[in-house]
């Protein structure tokens, strides 16, 4: 093959790979500029919004704002997600239809848009004002997924959800939009606040299990240093240093799947951690052990110095400076002891993970020497 012949069949296989891309990016979205754009919504106001309940079947979840304040009533009124919630509100009424369907009340059920039976039941939400109105009714029913492409390459999986199927309640015919609204969930736990404590700059840890037989301590002189284990290893034993790295990342990264009332511990004994900070925090976790999980009430407390004392030779400039660099430590500190001491009223369900990490007896701190 001569140079010109090796070009052109470059150009053709070009030319080629266009056409290919082109005609797969247009397979299964026929329906995404078949109709005129219209609003999924054009009659609610987001900040009209005072409670929404979502349902399907015998699952529900109900989200009340008020005060500004949105929370889970489920999870005994339980801070939510204010983010996810707003967001959520925003984004619904700017949805776009992108096709009407002329479908009849019998074939609901084919989009899970039924509100009847137990089968094919449609997601519904329901938003209300402050008179607990209901000013705004959505049924959500089942994802619309585009053919699958002969072509494709399987080992990347299936076709990935496109749109969804929608009845707004007043209108005669469903619709489908190009979101998938997979933030729409009746479980309370996916609508959590899940902010929570933040142990940094760690000082001490002090364990003592729940009828006092084993008990350990970890510590640190600086901050930066290398822990010190209280755990003695015999001759042939060393000190595990990755299982003290995972108690101490863990305990910087504490977070919860789910958060109950504290009757779902009532009658089991805990074990307690205790962590002490370099920035004067305190916080006491209590341990609790049942069915397999554990769950966790921490309680914190702040004994960081409330003034400054000035150095005797510092000067005018310098101690402005510092008097509002400490103001400021101050009131972050304080604003972060007040909102991580509103936790101890509820028990959180930890991760496995977290739980593995954190609920350690003394002798998982040593390990048998490895032989040179």
């Amino acid at each position: 093959m001569n140079k010109k012949q090796l070009v052109a069949s470059i150009i053709v296989c070009a030319v080629l790979a266009c056409i290919y891309a082109i005609t797969n990016s247009s397979k299964g979205k026929s329906w995404d500029s078949a109709t005129t754009r219209k609003k999924l919504i054009t009659d609610m106001e987001p900040n009209a919004i005072c409670s929404a309940k979502i349902s399907r079947g015998d699952h529900s979840v109900n989200l009340t704002k008020k005060d500004g304040v949105w929370t889970v009533d489920n999870a005994t009124n339980y801070p939510a997600d204010f983010q996810k919630i707003s967001s959520f509100i925003r984004d619904l009424i700017e949805i776009k239809v992108v096709q009407s369907l002329k479908v009849g009340p019998s074939q609901y059920g084919r989009l899970e848009l039924a509100t009847e039976g137990k089968e094919n039941l449609a997601t519904v939400i329901e938003f209300k004002d402050s008179d607990k109105k209901v000013v705004k009714k959505i049924l959500v029913g089942k994802k619309h997924f585009p053919k699958p492409d002969p072509d494709s390459n399987p080992l990347f999986g299936g076709p990935q959800a496109n749109g969804r199927y929608i009845l707004v309640d007043g209108d005669k015919q469903p619709v489908l939009i190009k979101e998938t609204l997979n933030v729409v969930s009746t479980d309370s736990k996916d609508w959590l606040d899940k902010t929570f404590i933040f142990i940094g700059n760690i000082k001490n840890i002090s364990f003592k299990n729940s009828d006092g037989t084993d008990t350990w301590n970890i510590y640190r002189e600086k901050n930066g240093s290398p822990f010190i284990c209280s755990v003695k290893p015999s001759k042939k034993q060393e000190v595990d240093k990755s299982t003290i790295s995972s108690l101490v990342g863990t305990l910087n990264h504490l977070s919860f799947d789910n958060v109950f009332t504290k009757e779902v511990v009532k009658g089991v004994k805990p074990d307690t951690i205790k962590v002490s900070t370099f920035d004067g925090f305190n916080y006491t976790i209590k341990l609790y052990k049942k069915d397999g999980k554990v769950y966790i009430t921490p309680e914190v407390s702040g004994t960081y110095p409330k003034t400054r004392t000035a150095s005797k030779d510092e000067k005018a400039d310098d101690k402005k400076r510092l008097d509002e660099q400490f103001a400021a430590l101050l009131k972050k500190r304080d604003e972060k002891l007040k909102r991580e001491q509103t936790y101890s009223n509820w028990v959180y369900e930890i991760p496995p993970y977290q739980a593995d990490a954190i609920t350690k007896k003394s002798l998982d701190f040593v390990k048998v020497k490895k032989v040179k």
